[in-house]
């Protein structure tokens, strides 16, 4: 059992990935500041012995520093996320996803920001390593939010990922609340950051620090179909006559999907009504602050082919996604040794998502 008065907990929601789980929980160990924190691991339903699992691995005294709270059923992962936060009892929390690593210095990082600038309500570290940031960065309102975003500050996947937030716990509890009842909505954990930035009073910061490392999902992981109609309901949140803020937020996360995706996924969808409905679902939120040319022509393929049953999106559009997808991570591996594709690669993410 974790203790209860510790400074930061560090909230792990999993499912299934006991590998993982264990690397991320290694690079917590190997951090030797076990005074700093807890952590809290919300298990939903994993096929195997999570305690066993962490019990064989760790010695006792960090093993006593960890809460499982585990389930008997899957609740599904959007409610797994917002789970973590009914259970959080210290002044910090720091949400981090069961496939990511932590990385050194993180913690006493995350502590020493709060310590310095316990004001703030809310903390987003850096994930844009190709462009960092030079100084923290205040946000009083989505305007600012909006003006980083335009100037290449982040990635509008930056905002959407969780494993980079930290929440002032005294001053978002309050917004807990809409987690749970969000939490369809595939992005719950970034309620609390929209609601700062729409308090009077209340600021966010995007920290320069860089905290965690993303790794790309293995095996089991969101489905693209279905995550894009989950974000869609988050439209559904109507706080204070105030939608259009919400819709800019909200436009801002969702840039980083391409809707070529989503509508191959959709073909594979033999329930004609339900797929209509999605995709007019999808149309009237996910992609509905402009596709661009190459959008339209592959709405206007989509079309065609579920009229006339022809595979003019599936095999011609199937198979340059394809291309492009191999084209980009042999790229992504190139770039690891070569700076000048590096920069490459930079550039074809503001560019070649939209293909996605």
């Amino acid at each position: 059992m974790a203790q209860v008065n510790k400074l930061l907990t560090i909230s792990i929601p999993t499912y299934n990935r006991k590998s993982q789980l264990l690397r991320l929980l290694h690079s917590i160990d190997n951090q030797n500041c076990i005074e700093l924190y807890q952590i809290q691991i919300i298990d939903n339903g994993s096929n195997y012995s999570l305690r066993d699992a962490v019990l064989s691995e760790f010695s006792y005294e960090f093993v006593d520093n960890i809460e499982f709270i585990i389930r008997p059923l899957n609740g599904g992962g959007d409610y797994n996320i917002a789970s973590t936060f009914i259970y959080v009892n210290s002044e910090l929390m720091w949400l981090i996803g069961d496939d990511d690593e932590t990385l050194p210095g993180s913690i006493e990082t995350i502590v020493e920001k709060y310590r310095s600038h316990s004001e703030y309500s809310f903390y987003k570290y850096s994930m844009n390593d190709k462009q960092p940031q030079k100084e923290d960065i205040i946000l009083n309102d989505v305007n600012d939010l909006q003006r980083c975003y335009k100037k290449g500050v982040f990635y509008s996947g930056d905002l959407i990922f969780m494993s980079n937030n930290v929440y002032n716990v005294a001053r978002v509890r309050k917004y807990f609340s809409n987690c749970l009842y969000y939490s369809y909505c595939s992005a719950c954990q970034t309620i609390p950051l929209l609601r700062v930035l729409m308090t009077q009073g209340e600021k966010a910061m995007l920290c320069k620090d860089f905290v965690v490392k993303y790794n790309e999902p293995q095996g089991d992981h969101w489905n693209y179909v279905k995550i894009v109609a989950s974000l869609g309901t988050f439209l559904d949140m109507n706080w204070e006559n105030r939608h259009q803020e919400v819709k800019a937020f909200f436009n801002i996360m969702c840039s980083h999907f391409g809707i070529g995706e989503f509508l191959l996924g959709l073909l594979d969808i033999k329930d004609n009504s339900y797929r209509d409905y999605l995709y007019k679902k999808a149309r009237n939120s996910v992609f509905s602050s402009g596709l661009g040319y190459l959008g339209y022509l592959t709405c206007f393929l989509y079309r065609i082919e579920v009229v006339s049953g022809l595979k003019v999106l599936s095999v011609g559009y199937g198979k340059l996604y394809q291309m492009q997808n191999t084209f980009k991570q042999n790229l992504k591996e190139k770039a690891k040794n070569d700076e000048k594709v590096a920069r490459r690669v930079q550039w074809m993410k503001k560019f070649l998502p939209k293909l996605k």
